[in-house]
């Protein structure tokens, strides 16, 4: 209802879009936005007690389609969520891990089970993939792995020792 405590009234921000403000039981605020300005919220960005975005919110006609979130609080998105498919589950999920800005990890359902199965890791920051990974039966655990120098197996091999990467056996995803 207008006028309730804690809410503001709609208002047209510079760029000419709708926009509504709220504060969250924690001591922030969410503040949704209508873009294109056909009535739906198009963005709803979070904003934690001291002001520092944590969230956004993509909608596209009213469904959630991506998320970008703040996991480390250091006031810079490094994880994002997002429902390629539009069937109103995220499938894809990349990750920044080191805060560099490139993102550094990537997983995909790319069966719509629920479950991410493919995986693409940037593991010495360096821009380029050095481990792909394939979850084959469904259990939760990556299967096969291709590594950078071209190696294929149940496990990626480190090019550092000439055997296996330590960790990796044992990814569960």
């Amino acid at each position: 209802m207008p006028g309730s405590v804690g809410e503001v009234p709609p208002a047209r921000d510079v760029l000419g879009a709708d926009t509504a403000a709220a504060p969250t039981a924690d001591g922030g605020s969410v503040v949704a936005t209508d873009d294109d300005r056909d009535g739906t919220v198009d963005r709803v960005v979070h904003y934690d007690a001291s002001g520092d975005r944590t969230r956004v919110d993509h909608y596209e006609d009213g469904r959630l389609v991506a998320q970008t979130l703040d996991t480390d609080g250091d006031g810079r998105a490094d994880t994002l969520l997002e429902d390629t498919d539009r069937d109103v589950s995220p499938d894809t999920l990349s990750v920044d891990s080191n805060a560099d800005g490139r993102i550094d990890a990537v997983a995909v359902d790319t069966d719509a089970d629920g479950r991410y199965d493919t995986f693409a890791v940037d593991t010495d920051h360096d821009g380029s993939v050095d481990v792909l990974g394939r979850d084959l039966d469904g259990d939760g655990r990556i299967d096969v792995f291709i590594d950078e120098d071209g190696a294929y197996g149940s496990e990626p091999s480190d090019p550092y020792s000439g055997g296996h990467a330590h960790g990796h056996d044992d990814i569960d995803v």
